[in-house]
């Protein structure tokens, strides 16, 4: 008895694509699992984090004609409360 295959070198080509994406998503699934791979995303968000804070500072820093107005604004206006209750209290013991 004699048993002939034909296989096309296109079925060849799917199969071995095939069998390499699955080792591919076995394999990144494996690691993603593993602790390491938790801990080391968690730094490099903690690092993005850092960075990102870093710069929202520098900007505010380093646009000192608006951060200049912004506290000017804030100290007129507690200047402006105190002001007002020294008046009130003063017209109180008049």
């Amino acid at each position: 008895m004699k048993i002939e295959v034909e296989i096309t070198q296109e079925e060849i080509d799917e199969a071995v694509i095939e069998k390499m994406r699955s080792t591919a998503i076995k394999t990144i699934a494996d690691r993603i699992s593993k602790y390491e791979t938790t801990r080391m995303i968690a730094e490099m968000v903690d690092q993005s984090f850092k960075f990102a804070v870093r710069n929202l500072i520098d900007e505010e820093v380093n646009n000192t004609d608006a951060l200049k107005a912004k506290v000017s604004a804030e100290l007129e206006k507690k200047l402006r409360s105190q002001l007002s209750s020294a008046l009130r209290m003063q017209a109180k013991d008049e």
